[in-house]
């Protein structure tokens, strides 16, 4: 491939996920203990035992979820192989008649000959992505001899 581009896109890690996860991890900690320090009774201890461990499981789910979401953008002079958890979609920049993006940019329409549609699990407002459509803007304008402007 000729001047081949690989842009990885994994979605951003879920802050808010690994923020509940961890003060719940805490709460957890706390409750055992504090279940043990003062002698509380025995569900105290194991409520804060299973609360942890479930802190632990959320924040461990967070991780493969992002992992599992990632889809390579591969680029080079002569067309795109997108793959990604659902498959492969591949073609050449002459076949492509337009590129569309839905709302939040998650949604990528290769139209043309014939339509493919790729789903981010980044926002258009991630650098990666910025990135990706420059590059993806810039192959196709080259590949219809467009050049900029002087």
């Amino acid at each position: 491939m000729q001047n081949r581009v690989d842009h990885p896109i994994t979605a951003p890690l879920p802050l808010r996920t690994f923020a509940i996860s961890a003060a719940a991890a805490v709460i957890g900690a706390v409750l055992v203990v504090l279940a043990s320090a003062q002698g509380w009774p025995i569900l105290v201890a194991v409520f804060g035992w299973l609360l942890l461990a479930g802190a632990i499981a959320l924040a461990v789910v967070a991780l493969v979820l992002v992992r599992l979401s990632r889809v390579d953008f591969v680029f080079n002079d002569q067309g795109f192989r997108i793959s990604g958890r659902s498959g492969t979609v591949e073609g050449r920049w002459d076949q492509v008649e337009q590129v569309a993006t839905a709302a939040g940019g998650h949604r990528i329409s290769f139209l043309g000959d014939p339509d493919r549609h790729v789903v981010s699990p980044a926002p258009e407002s991630d650098p990666r992505v910025q990135a990706m459509v420059a590059d993806l803007k810039r192959r196709l304008d080259n590949s219809r001899g467009y050049r900029p402007l002087d």
